[in-house]
């Protein structure tokens, strides 16, 4: 994901946690407020902290701090993910870190693990990257609605 798609949040909660899975991976939940283009009213999403995520040191990102965040849509079964018929731009939470998304396809690529998919960028009133089957023929212009976890990269704090 080039880092236009990135948006800009701050930190409203943070919740840390050890993984089980080994010592020294963290894990946790993050409230961000996205403000600068999230329909210009302001947003609030409850996210995903992941292993994979750059900043997830003990004391590396505070509350309040205002940080660059990567937003990805995982959505583990294809039959949630399908071409939208109205051209609309929404994101609902659902439950817990769980969404709906429905937006505009702004960039598609082949995704770097897994050879049946494509990695892409919509546009749902913020940048959310997920992955999609390729044999749905989806192109830049299209429409897309998908269900499932928003996870939130942290890439770096922003001054």
């Amino acid at each position: 994901m080039e880092q236009k798609y990135y948006e800009t949040g701050r930190v409203e909660d943070l919740h840390l946690m050890r993984s089980p899975e080994t010592v020294s991976p963290i894990e946790g939940t993050v409230s961000l407020a996205l403000n600068e283009r999230a329909k210009g009213t302001g947003l609030s999403l409850e996210c995903f902290l992941g292993r994979h995520t750059e900043l997830m040191k003990w004391g590396k990102v505070k509350k309040g701090e205002s940080v660059l965040v990567r937003l990805v849509l995982l959505n583990w079964q294809y039959n949630n993910t399908r071409p939208a018929l109205l051209k609309k731009k929404i994101i609902k939470h659902l439950d817990k870190y769980e969404y709906k998304v429905k937006g505009e396809i702004l960039e598609l690529e082949s995704h770097p693990d897994y050879n049946d998919s494509l990695s892409i960028i919509i546009d749902c009133g913020v940048y959310i990257e997920t992955r999609v089957g390729k044999n749905l023929g989806l192109k830049v212009g299209d429409y897309l609605s998908a269900e499932g976890r928003l996870d939130a990269h942290i890439i770096s704090k922003v001054k």
